[in-house]
């Protein structure tokens, strides 16, 4: 009965799930209020509340999350995944010519991602919020 994942934040551990079947990539979180991972799903984790898989997204592996604010958090993933969550709701955007996004980072307004094509390419895109 071994947790998926398990974190501790003052003093206290606290898991995603048991016996579950999923892997995490990626956890990005600016203070203990929210914290999200990227993986075999995205979860949301608030004070108090229990972890949330946000069923919104598309089922496609994301590899990384990353973000400025609880409110302003970027996920990336299989199928040229950019999904961007406002606090609220989630806008995805999938990127044609490429096949898996697999890394990001935020800053500012702008967010950059890089995966690769079909062909096994280097890809890298520049996303205006």
């Amino acid at each position: 009965d071994t947790p998926c994942i398990r974190l501790h934040a003052d003093g206290t551990a606290d898991t995603l799930a048991r016996n579950i079947n999923r892997k995490v990539a990626s956890v990005w979180f600016r203070s203990m209020e929210k914290i999200f991972t990227a993986g075999s799903g995205v979860f949301i984790h608030s004070r108090d509340a229990p972890w949330v898989e946000q069923a919104a997204l598309p089922p496609y592996f994301t590899f990384r999350v990353r973000g400025q604010n609880d409110n302003d958090v970027f996920a990336v993933g299989d199928r040229g995944l950019i999904a961007h969550n406002n606090g609220r709701d989630w806008r995805t955007w999938i990127i044609p010519d490429i096949k898996s996004v697999t890394s990001c980072d935020y800053k500012g307004r702008t967010c950059v991602a890089v995966g690769f094509t079909p062909e096994t390419r280097a890809a890298a895109t520049v996303f205006q919020r």
